[in-house]
């Protein structure tokens, strides 16, 4: 199933321009561990959200909030990589491009739903309102607000930041739970 994943992701997506495909294959066909360009482009992305954020609060603080945020993200990545959000191995991807489509924020609208009402809920207890799928409730205490993020609430970044979130760190990299089980 590993191999077929990996030939499935050297396929051109629909929305994919010449350069877009080309760079994913790049990083794809890179016999080199990820680690070291993982970091240096979440920290570029963790520097980015941390300055849009109001500069009247602390420098520590706007940090935080953007950590949080993408490790929530990252996390999820691992999860959906195990096939726990809804089945689908591109929910995450799907749900960005949904809000984009729709002209939402990506961090308003799909975001803190997905984070503040469904991860941190019992499925009987979410809202009906809600229809995210079939998501699991992990109650470690990720997704609950962390006392930081009411400081500074309302908390959100821009659509922009999500994109390049996803495009430069999020997609451009393989998430599996056991590396060397799955990838050579």
């Amino acid at each position: 199933p590993v191999m077929l994943q990996q030939l499935e992701d050297l396929r051109p997506r629909p929305d994919d321009t010449g350069l877009a495909h080309a760079l994913r294959l790049s990083d794809l066909l890179m016999s080199e561990t990820a680690g070291a360009r993982f970091f240096a482009a979440f920290r570029l992305i963790l520097d980015r959200m941390a300055a849009s954020l109001d500069h009247r609060h602390a420098a520590a603080d706007r940090r935080l909030v953007a950590l949080i945020a993408l490790t929530r993200v990252l996390f999820l990545y691992f999860v959906q990589a195990k096939g726990w959000l809804d089945g689908r191995p591109d929910y995450l991807r799907t749900l960005l491009d949904g809000a984009l489509s729709r002209g939402r924020n990506f961090h308003r609208s799909a975001l803190a739903p997905l984070f503040f009402g469904t991860l941190n809920r019992q499925p009987a207890d979410r809202s009906r309102r809600l229809h995210l799928g079939a998501i699991p409730y992990l109650n470690g205490g990720l997704f609950e607000p962390h006392p930081v993020e009411r400081r500074l609430a309302p908390v959100g970044f821009s659509n922009s930041l999500w994109r390049d979130a996803f495009d430069q760190v999020f997609e451009r990299f393989r998430f599996c739970v056991r590396e060397a089980e799955e990838v050579d």
